[in-house]
């Protein structure tokens, strides 16, 4: 018979290593995201909750994209920014960004085909001792 709680961990587990790893492998790596940054969780329920909560609205952006917008100084007088090698660096008082084009990298991965059939197989895979533990007798 396997648990609750061992059902869990091997869930756990056959996420982890499909879709949190490729969620992880396709993080635009401009975005200092690291794999430590990205949490899982296995609710009581069974459903799955992969999530970033240090980087979450970055994610957002990133995966929705931004219409155009102004970025402007929170505390000082101007913007600075480091242009090219060396101490050489511009200023402004406002930028007119341009937004940001969707990615829409975690979508991808969530409806991948193939993604899913490799999920499948790991966490079969981790259940089989259990099911050949129960049919045993």
């Amino acid at each position: 018979m396997i648990t609750s709680s061992q059902l869990k961990k091997e869930l756990y587990v056959a996420v982890s290593k499909t879709y949190l790893k490729y969620i992880i492998e396709t993080t635009p790596t401009k975005t200092g995201m690291t794999a430590e940054a990205w949490e899982l969780e296995i609710n009581d329920d069974f459903s799955v909750d992969i999530y970033n909560k240090d980087f979450g609205q970055v994610i957002l952006y990133l995966e929705e994209g931004t219409d155009p917008y102004v970025i402007k100084p929170k505390t000082k007088k101007a913007l600075r920014w480091q242009i090219g090698p060396g101490d050489r660096y511009a200023f402004a008082k406002r930028v007119n960004h341009p937004g940001i084009e969707a990615r829409k990298f975690i979508q991808t991965i969530m409806t991948d085909d193939k993604i899913f059939r490799e999920f499948e197989t790991e966490l079969e895979s981790r259940l089989e001792p259990y099911l050949k533990a129960m049919f045993k007798k």
